[in-house]
This record gives C-alpha cells, structure tokens and sequence, in this order.
C-alpha cells in the first residue's frame, strides 16, 4: 500500500501545483493533502458476480515554494524561441526521441 514517502513523485509535484493555484485564487489551502487508492483485491478467491477493492488514504504534506520559480522558467523557455538540448539523464527525451524518430 502506497504511503507518503513512496508516492509517485509526479503525483507529490502535482498536488503541490493544485494547492499554488488555487492559493493564487486567494483561496486557504491546508498544506495536508489526500490522495486515495483504491485497487481490485487480487487475494479473491473468486469473481461470483462481484469485485472487491482496498481503499487507503495517503496523507501529503505539500510544499509549493518551487512552483512559482518552475512556472516563470518554463515561460522564460517559451518565449526564448529556442527548442532546449534534450539531456543525457532527462527521463523523458529518450521517450520523446522515439516517438519522434530522432536521436538523444
């Protein structure tokens, strides 16, 4: 079962990136997020017409103080009209090569 320290990183960043927005709104956001987890219990013995899940909660602790500086780079980026070097240890560009038919 998921706990907050094994979260999927992209789903930390992205309910950090939710919780600076709608603060940008002027709304009050408690830095305590949820994110629920809901999974077909693969222990079942059998299907007899009905599906078992396990839901949990996962508390997050959010910290937007990055996103207004990553919001502003990647403007910078767009407006500076030049496609970025794809980077030897980025994740994704090797995806995106591919996808494309170029190299990294």
């Amino acid at each position: 079962m998921p706990t907050a320290k094994n979260l999927y990183p992209s789903y930390r960043r992205q309910m950090d990136v939710y919780q600076f927005l709608v603060r940008r709104q002027n709304f009050e956001v408690s830095d305590r997020g949820w994110f629920v987890y809901t999974n077909g219990n693969g222990r079942a013995g059998g299907f007899g017409d009905k599906l078992c899940f396990t839901t949990s909660m996962v508390p997050y602790d959010g910290n937007d103080g990055w996103v207004l500086d990553a919001f502003r780079r990647a403007v910078a980026t767009i407006e500076g009209g030049a496609i970025p070097d794809s980077g030897k240890d980025c994740e994704y560009c090797p995806y995106v090569a591919g996808a494309s038919g170029a190299r990294t």
